[in-house]
């Protein structure tokens, strides 16, 4: 059978035969023939093309099989016959066929989209003839001809079809042959494109073609002229698909094709259409304006507080152009375009978060992808920093900080950037620098250099090297000599510990190509002149035999690759921080004994303290990465290999000194050193564990000593998380939440581990329960130090989470994250799987997640389903009003849950009237039963029920004996403490005793409910003899399960009189309390963060501590065998810290006040000066609550209740903290008045202009690190980045200012008005407030940021700013019915760049710019306001284009970030956009800018929302213009066919006759 395309060919030849032609041509035939011939032909392609239909019997099974083949055949059948026009080798011939196809395509037979894609694909240009390339080029009449058939066919076709075949068109174009011509004008410039080249017309107007009359050409040797002819055809049906008037496809869609296949004449083509397509793009030009931010240049986020989806949606980096990332195809200006270096020269300075540095800059490390550009970016910033430091080389830590953050990202990006030639660029950089120096900044360098070298491993960069150091130091001038004993000699020396460094390396490699060693070692050292003192001082420090530290560092920095020196150095230092000291004996730590004569448990805590201290920060940080690498492997390993010793108890002790080292070595770089607590020392003491169990045996006093430092080094990691580390990441304090709570859920907590003798021991007549099988592993939290710890662990890292923390942990709940909250849900706390409910519910809050409902559905799905999984392992409640600050989502879960409570689960709710009847009975049957069994092997049974809370009333028993003083109590002691010792042999006590004490928290309130003050203060004291006499609990413990109870309100001021009782009238606790605070006071401040080992061990040796009922021992004469291990950084003063943020948010959401809570914050919030993070936690909470500090429904009493009472307090937290750089003005004032006097003068009349732009300045002085304050480096802060601290600062300021105004409302709207009002007067009024335009941008950043952190009621009345400048001259008046070339003006008004340049700068300008600061900054919380301004004022305030054009200049930057955080913001916003323009059409006479504003709609519609609101567009759309609705009649498909219907309707029947 014959295939579809010889069938079309023969019908072809058989109709157009070669001698009919020839005898056509020779006019020896009438036209009729051929026409019948054509007729004939066009019946045979008719009845042909109908049989490619029923070709195929149905196929039912398959109809789109059948349907796909028949359209694949007609395709074919297309192809041949469009390729017979071009195979004919007669231009008439070829013109019969193209008047054939043109008639078949007129009467629908074949389809038209099929014959434009294959007449385009058949043109072919001009090309030379050559051996390889045997293509002819197409006639130049039947190019003409197919280029005309095609522009007669345009219109057949739906825009989808036009933009294929412009883009085809598009691609002849860049074929045609362009040598002479060059690149076209660039369209990213910083103003308007030049004009259009001029057209040159070859032919005349007139000269028209047609079938009668053609000539013939020789193809061989076409003319210069034919070639113009070509190019002129295919120019004419460009521009009939481009012209505006036609308007076949959206030009939107023509931009992005020009973007695509020409990159925007980025290469070069023919210069006949440059003028074409520049014309065509510039009238784009006002589109890209109004979606380019105002400023962007200059426009910085803070590290460490920014939004994080704002800073993957808005500050995304394209490392291939150094470069933004712009939306659309549109053409920007070129200060909007432009490479920006100032964003990547901050971030850089900035110690940045290695995954948010990969997310900012687009980098994939994992990748082997050359960057050329980023990497001559990375050495223009090292050169920029070396500027900064030869400008300030005073400012050691200052620099120190910037260049150890170079230090850290070069590291983590050493697989990306190639460091020769990064070498190569600086070189060429400081070359250019011929004025400059750098005498002050070139040791920094080479400081730089030294800490990089840790990423060389095998390769030797001597030759770059040296040519390097030539330029820096073409001086002949010989170094002088360093002073050794401070820091500054470290960098002084860099440049000669660089150059052994590398003769070490380069003399290895020589070694390793065949070299003798004794070759090598003999080998002088390649060594600058320059240099050589500092050779001899490095060699003479090595062989002194009184070195100081900074002398070992020197030492370690160069000699650390060579193994003849290194390891005796470090040793040296080893011994330094107490290596190999013996610890310090018991006699001499002054040992306190116990009553009883016995050792005091803490005594052997004693033992980890030695004569020796830790390194300091300052020697840390001037050892080199790859010194501090090996001395935390080595650290880490003594600390994992002592627990394999068979020795002593006090030769396995680690000294604090050691210990304090490796944790300072963490705080100071935790991004490269937290490895070696998670990976290192975790898993290697879990692998060691495992191995060295079977070995463990106890020593002559029953103890196991091996089995102690087991628990020592885990409760060590353990105290590290809670008490010294801070500045962890996100992924950091998962991990670390991840391995503490799978502690948990440890095989070993199945069965009993081994207990020693201990289990030898046990009183025959205690009852025993059945032994559980022998585990392979340690139950670590079997030990009551570990548990408690642990607990505090993990609360303290989830109270730490802050900032952009917040949205990484919304992300990780929907998402497959290994970081994921249900991997930390504890199996046995239900407090911290409260507080777990709590931060993510402050999580959801504070990033606006709360404003609307989760958009999908599997986000929901998630939250719920890890809410499910809370309630299941362990039940939570929570009361109204904790509830009703929750996200709406979390409010419906808990309120379903909690009304579908079964009876059993009654304990979750404390204040439950069942639970308290049900829970006072059972109390009182067990004190029967106890008070009536005559031994304890009657009474053990009824308190070992596993698997019933309500049994857990042992100590609510105690307490009752203990109240009666008729009780036989030391018969009852032995009783309890027999209970105790069985919970402890069956591993049961930590969790039935937590089990106990939340029982007998909820018994203490029903005790103490409506009795007098005098019983609960003698019932309170009951609990404190519990805690100190017998050692039942714990301060802390009793602290912790309180404030976590689930309390009503009025339950609620009961248990805060309870704890005021406890903890403050208590001589004991207080007496503890301040012996901690003024002895740790002055050295425990931001500026001297040095933990001292000596006062801690005299703070221990004076208050021990007591975990394992000492007391009730002690008074029933059993002595302590358990294991005993070291704390070397908790304490009962240290743990209440975790719990303090959970009080003070317990206190606030109280609807009352209570004095008693009020004095018992006000004392123990004093500890928040040792808190890791006071200033965010006062921030977030300030955010969390602010409706209810807002709150003015109340009387003016309510609101003081509230604001004072409350916020105050609040306030009070920071005021503890030193050196928190509080405003002149504020310090002033809060220095000169009683805080906690509500009478106290107004501030609001000390506050002007002058304060908000002294505030601006110094959070500007601090990002540009022009004042970095009281040398705040990032190890001592709580941030690690200056400027964030500042923001904070300011922050925090700001909102406590309301405090001490008399008229709170008004001035807590007046905030962010001020500052923005104070921008108007200084650029337009006063000069006192003026800014420079240089650094306009920046004090707009800073204020944006400012205003776009603070809580709601401080800055939504700036919009009214918005309705005022609405309503001015700039576009009201001045800008009425103008031309386009008067409405180009306005903008430039939109912008500050342009309007700068051409000194247009108003009102407009500054609104613009300021907003844009705002909002680049803020989360969809503003937006969400505004556009309800908007809905609201809708009507008021936009009346003509341009004000809508003014909030599109307004929205237009930010409609990727709404789309990326809240894409249902988005919608609301293009509905509220379609209302508009149908105002603005309905009372405007003419709108001028009709194609910019449809052109900004098509923008919206194909980048971001699609056909999401066509109901919407439905709606508006009839009542427009018709000019305005044939521009909008391809925003949605069903108005396009729509149009088309009644296009082809008033179109006339195609006659059939040839």
């Amino acid at each position: 059978m014959t295939n579809i395309k010889d069938q079309t060919k023969d019908i072809i030849n058989k109709a157009f035969s070669f001698e009919t032609i020839d005898e056509f041509v020779c006019s020896n035939i009438t036209t009729d023939v051929v026409s019948n011939q054509l007729n004939s032909c066009y019946s045979e392609l008719v009845s042909f093309f109908s049989s490619l239909s029923t070709s195929h019997a149905p196929n039912p099974q398959h109809p789109e099989t059948q349907d796909n083949q028949e359209l694949q055949n007609r395709k074919e059948a297309i192809q041949e016959l469009v390729t017979q026009i071009f195979q004919q080798q007669h231009t008439k011939k070829q013109l019969l066929i193209i008047r054939l196809v043109t008639r078949l395509v007129n009467t629908k037979i074949i389809e038209v989209r099929f014959v434009c894609e294959f007449l385009l694909n058949n043109l072919v240009y001009s090309i030379p003839s050559t051996p390889l390339n045997k293509q002819l080029p197409t006639n130049p009449y039947i190019w003409c001809k197919v280029l005309e058939c095609i522009k007669n066919f345009i219109s057949l076709h739906d825009y989808k079809s036009c933009r294929d075949i412009f883009k085809m068109l598009l691609e002849v174009v860049k074929k045609i042959p362009h040598e002479n011509s060059s690149l076209p004008p660039q369209l990213e410039t910083e103003f308007l494109f030049p004009k259009s080249a001029r057209k040159h017309k070859l032919i005349s107007e007139d000269n028209t073609f047609d079938d009668e009359y053609f000539s013939l050409y020789n193809l061989m040797n076409a003319s210069p002229q034919t070639d113009d002819l070509k190019l002129e055809s295919l120019y004419e049906t460009l521009n009939f698909l481009l012209d505006s008037k036609n308007y076949f496809m959206p030009r939107y869609l023509a931009i992005n094709e020009i973007k695509t296949v020409l990159t925007f004449g980025k290469e070069a083509y023919h210069k006949r259409f440059h003028g074409l397509f520049t014309k065509f793009i510039e009238s784009f030009i006002p589109t890209g304006h109004l979606i380019s931010v105002s400023g962007r240049d200059r426009l910085l986020p803070i590290v460490g507080f920014s939004n994080l989806y704002s800073l993957y949606s808005f500050w995304r980096y394209n490392p291939l152009t150094c470069k933004f990332n712009t939306s659309g195809p549109l053409p920007y200006f070129k200060h909007v375009t432009k490479p920006h270096h100032e964003f990547f020269y901050y971030i850089l300075k900035q110690n940045t978060p290695q995954y948010l540095l990969l997310g900012l800059m687009s980098l994939n490390r994992n990748s082997k992808t050359r960057y050329p550009v980023f990497e001559e970016e990375f050495a223009n910033s090292i050169i920029h920093i070396m500027e900064l430091t030869e400008q300030n080389p005073n400012k050691i830590f200052d620099n120190l900080r910037i260049w150890n953050n170079l230090v850290n990202h070069f590291v983590y990006l050493n697989q990306i950037i190639h460091l020769p030639s990064l070498i190569h660029h600086i070189s060429i950089q400081l070359k250019k620098k011929k004025n400059c120096l750098f005498k002050e900044s070139r040791d920094w360098f080479m400081w730089f250099f030294l800490m990089i070298m840790v990423t060389i491993t095998n390769k030797n960069y001597m030759t770059e090297f040296s040519d390097l150091f030539d330029i820096l130091y073409k001086d002949a001038e010989i170094l002088p000599r360093p002073d050794l004993n401070n820091f500054f000699s470290v960098i002084k020396m860099a440049p000669v510990s660089v150059w052994i460094l590398l003769n070490n390396k380069f003399s290895a490699q020589e070694g390793a190509q065949g070299q003798h060693a004794t070759k090598t070692s003999n080998k002088p050292l390649l060594i600058p002149e320059i240099v050589r003192n500092h050779l001899t001082i490095l060699q003479d420090c090595l062989t002194s035999h009184q070195q100081n530290l900074y002398s070992l560092s020197l030492c370690l920095n160069a000699y650390c690759n060579d193994t003849t020196y290194f390891l005796s150095i470090l040793n040296n230092l080893l011994d330094k921080i107490g290596k190999n000291a013996q610890v310090l004996q018991q006699p001499q730590m002054g040992l306190v004994n116990s009553p009883s004569g016995m050792a005091s448990p803490n005594s052997s805590a004693n033992s980890i303290f030695t004569n020796h201290q830790p390194l300091s920060i300052e020697i840390i940080s001037s050892l080199t990465l790859h010194v501090r690498f090996y001395l935390a492997n080595y650290l880490t390993a003594m600390l994992i290999q002592k627990t394999q010793q068979k020795t002593s108890a006090f030769n396995l002790n680690i000294p604090v000194s050691i210990v304090e080292t490796l944790a300072r070595l963490i705080i100071y770089d935790p991004d490269n050193f937290i490895k070696y607590l998670n990976q290192n020392l975790w898993q290697g003491l879990l692998t060691t564990n495992l191995s060295n169990l079977p070995q463990l045996q106890p020593n002559q006093m029953g103890q196991n000593v091996q089995l102690a430092f087991f628990y020592q080094q885990m409760n060590l990691l353990i105290e590290l998380i809670t008490f010294r580390l801070k500045h962890l990441s996100f992924t950091h304090r998962t991990t670390f939440l991840i391995l503490i709570n799978g502690l948990y859920s440890h095989p070993s907590l199945l069965g009993n581990p081994h207990q020693g003798q201990q289990s030898q021991q046990q009183n025959p007549n205690q009852p025993q329960l059945q032994q559980p099988p022998r585990q392979d592993q340690i139950n670590f939290i079997k030990h009551p130090i570990i548990y408690l710890n642990s607990q505090y662990a993990m609360l303290k890292l989830l109270s730490s989470f802050s900032g952009w923390d917040y949205f990484e942990l919304l992300n990780s709940i929907h998402a497959a994250s290994k970081h994921a909250p249900k991997f930390f849900i504890n199996p046995e706390s239900e407090e911290i799987n409260k507080a777990i409910v709590m931060v993510i519910a402050r999580a959801i809050h504070l990033t606006s997640s709360d404003l609307f409902p989760f958009e999908n559905k599997e986000k929901d799905d998630a939250l719920r389903s890890l809410l499910r999984d809370i309630m299941q392992k362990t039940p939570i409640y929570f009361h109204d009003y904790t509830l009703e600050y929750f996200p709406k989502v979390i409010q419906d879960f808990f309120r379903k849950e909690q009304q579908q409570l079964r009876p059993e689960l009654f304990y979750t709710d404390s204040s439950n009237r069942q639970y308290k009847l049900a829970l006072k009975k059972k109390v009182d049957e067990d004190l029967t039963r106890f008070l009536d069994s005559q031994h304890s092997s009657q009474v053990l049974p009824l308190f070992l029920q596993t698997n019933q809370i309500m049994a857990q009333t042992i100590l609510c028993v105690f307490f009752n004996i203990l109240l009666n003083h008729s009780y036989n109590q030391n018969l009852y002691n032995k009783y309890l403490l027999d209970l105790c010792l069985c919970f402890n042999s069956n591993g049961l006590d930590n969790k039935k005793m937590t089990q106990s004490l939340r029982t007998f928290c909820d018994y203490l309130i029903i005790e103490c409910t409506n009795k007098t003050i005098e019983v609960i203060n003698n019932y309170c004291s009951i609990v404190v003899q519990m805690i100190t006499n017998f050692n039942l609990f714990t301060y802390d413990r009793f602290l912790f399960i309180m404030t976590f109870r689930s309390f009503d309100e009025n339950d609620s001021q009961l248990c805060f009189k309870i704890l005021d009782f406890v903890f403050i009238h208590n001589t004991d606790f207080i007496n503890k309390f301040n012996h901690f605070f003024n002895r740790w006071n002055p050295n425990c401040n931001v500026e001297n963060d040095e933990w001292d080992p000596n006062l801690y061990a005299q703070y221990i040796q004076t208050h021990p501590e007591k975990f394992y009922y000492e007391g009730l021992r002690e008074k029933c004469n059993i002595p302590i065998n358990e294991t005993i291990i070291n704390t070397y950084y908790g304490n009962l003063i240290m743990r209440c810290v975790p719990v303090l943020d959970f009080l003070n948010n317990k206190y606030i959401e109280m609807t009352s006040r209570s004095d008693e809570a009020e004095n018992l914050l006000d004392k123990l919030n004093h500890l928040y000066k040792f808190h890791n993070n006071p200033l965010s936690y006062v921030y977030n909470t300030c955010m969390y609550y602010n409706n209810k500090f807002q709150n003015t429904n109340n009387s003016t009493m309510g609101y003081d209740l509230l604001s004072r009472n409350k916020k105050k307090r609040l306030f009070f937290i920071l005021t503890a903290q030193q050196s928190l750089q509080f405003s002149h003005l504020f310090s002033n004032y809060l220095s000169q008045i009683n805080q906690l006097d509500c009478n106290n003068p107004d501030l609001a009349h000390n506050i002007d202009y002058s304060y908000y732009y002294n505030l601006i300045q110094r959070l500007v002085k601090r990002m540009l690190d022009q004042d970095t304050g009281q040398n705040l480096t990032s190890f001592k802060s709580e941030f690690q980045n200056p400027s964030c601290h500042m923001l904070y600062v300011t922050l925090c300021e700001l909102i406590s200012l309301e405090l001490f105004t008399m008229d709170p409302n008004v001035f807590t709207k007046r905030i962010s008005t001020s500052i923005i009002e104070m921008f108007f007067i200084g650029k337009f009024q006063d000069q006192q407030y003026y800014i420079d335009s240089k650094e306009f941008d920046y004090w707009s950043n800073a204020a944006g940021m400012i205003i776009s952190s603070l809580p709601e009621p401080y800055w939504y009345s700036i919009y009214e700013i918005i309705a005022e400048t609405m309503r001015t001259d700039e576009i009201l008046n001045r800008y009425g019915p103008l031309d386009n070339n008067q409405s180009s003006t306005l903008f430039d008004q939109f912008d500050l760049f342009l309007a700068d340049e051409k000194n247009c700068f108003n009102r407009l300008t500054l609104v613009i710019a300021l907003f844009h600061s705002i909002w680049c900054h803020a989360n969809a919380n503003h937006f969400q306001y505004f556009f309800r301004f908007l809905k609201e004022r809708r009507e008021e305030l936009v009346k003509t284009e341009y004000h809508f054009l003014f909030i599109c200049k307004l929205v237009g930057p930010f409609l990727s970030k709404i789309h990326i955080e809240n894409t249902n913001l988005l919608i609301d916003l293009a509905e509220e956009l379609y209302d508009m323009i149908y105002l603005v059409d309905k009372s405007s006479e003419h709108i001028y800018n009709m194609e910019t504003i449809c052109n900004f709609f098509y923008h919206l519609k194909y980048r971001h929302i699609g056909e999401s609101i066509k109901e919407k567009i439905h709606s508006v759309m009839p009542n427009f213009r018709p000019e305005l609705k044939t521009l909008f009649k391809y925003i949605t498909s069903e108005l396009n066919q729509q149009l088309q219907s009644q296009q082809q309707q008033q179109q006339p029947q195609p006659q059939r006759t040839a």
